[in-house]
């Protein structure tokens, strides 16, 4: 009988920046039991959405995801050159050592599954890779997101240990200069090398 292969989630995003959401999301996924998380943040954006270089947010995401010790930090999307799109990213994995020694899962939140519609050759995506979602307070899956409660696909609750950290809440206060209020959305560490390097310090950004 041949043993199960461990399973790997892919989490890719902006990280822009890395919050205590995104932390969460990965423990959430951990105590669902999947051994090994790689974090990819993307090296630009699919909507061509202003970010930090994609060095800092690389830096960043190590900060943010230290204390997991089944998280790994990628550089995959960013030696690649990758806009963010799910798709060039899927059809790229082969290129992972992983691939072959893991079962892949791509990990998103309950409000992405809702509107995966919306997203490039979503049918063909779906039958290419299996996709594990975690559901997110204030976003129970809805008709259009029920499709990720068949196999091969995985639902995982958050078991209540989501926090509501948006990085475009954390760049707003940090554009205002209100870093007491960064500290409810950022890991210390984050926030100290981004106030060390000065990101996200524009009003004009913060909303990006």
């Amino acid at each position: 009988m041949v043993a199960p292969k461990p399973t790997l989630a892919i989490y890719g995003g902006a990280f822009n920046p890395p919050t205590l959401g995104h932390a969460a999301v990965a423990e959430s996924l951990v105590s669902a039991g999947f051994e090994r998380i790689l974090v990819m943040p993307c090296f630009g954006h699919t909507f061509g959405k202003s970010l930090a270089p994609a060095t800092e947010r690389l830096v960043l995401s190590m900060d943010a995801f230290r204390d997991i010790p089944q998280v790994r930090v990628s550089s995959f999307e960013i030696d690649l050159g990758m806009n963010g799109s799910t798709y060039e990213l899927v059809t790229k994995l082969h290129l992972l050592p992983e691939h072959t020694s893991h079962q892949v899962f791509m990990a998103i939140g309950s409000d992405e599954a809702n509107a995966i519609d919306l997203w490039r050759r979503n049918v063909e995506l779906r039958a290419m890779i299996p996709f594990v979602v975690v559901t997110r307070p204030g976003h129970p899956l809805t008709e259009s997101g029920r499709w990720a409660a068949h196999a091969p696909h995985l639902v995982v609750p958050n078991g209540g240990n989501l926090i509501e950290a948006s990085s475009t809440s954390a760049k707003a206060a940090i554009a205002a200069g209100d870093f007491e209020l960064a500290r409810r959305y950022l890991n210390p560490r984050v926030l100290h090398h981004i106030q060390e390097r000065r990101l996200y310090q524009n009003p004009m950004t913060a909303c990006a």
